[in-house]
C-alpha cells in the first residue's frame, strides 16, 4: 500500500486552538491537566491521522508522538487511545 497525501481538510487537527475544559460538563469533577499540544495531539488522532502522520504535521517524531499520546492515555485514565478521545470529547477537552 502506498503512502498517502493528505488532503487540506485532513490536516485540521494542528494549527486550531486547543479547547480546554475545566471541569467535566455535568459532573462537577475537574478535568485532567493537559497542554495545549496533548491536546492538539488527541484531536489529530480523533480525526485518524497515524502516528506517523501526526509527526510529519506536528515536527514531532512518531516515537514522541506515541510517548505523549501514552501520557495523555495515562492522565485521562483510559485504557487507549479510542477511550482517551472519547474521554476528552465527553469532557469538552476536545471538539
Amino acid at each position: 500500500m502506498g503512502r498517502r497525501t493528505l488532503r487540506r481538510s485532513e490536516q485540521t487537527c494542528v494549527g486550531h486552538p486547543a479547547h480546554v475544559a475545566t471541569s467535566s460538563p455535568g459532573t462537577g469533577r475537574r478535568a485532567p491537566v493537559l497542554e495545549a499540544r496533548d491536546l492538539m495531539l488527541l484531536e489529530c488522532v480523533s480525526f485518524g491521522l497515524t502516528d506517523e502522520q501526526i509527526a510529519g504535521e506536528t515536527g514531532l517524531t512518531p516515537d514522541a508522538v506515541r510517548a505523549n499520546l501514552r501520557k495523555v492515555v495515562r492522565a485521562l485514565g483510559a485504557r487507549n487511545r479510542a477511550h482517551a478521545v472519547a474521554i476528552a470529547l465527553k469532557a469538552g477537552l476536545i471538539t
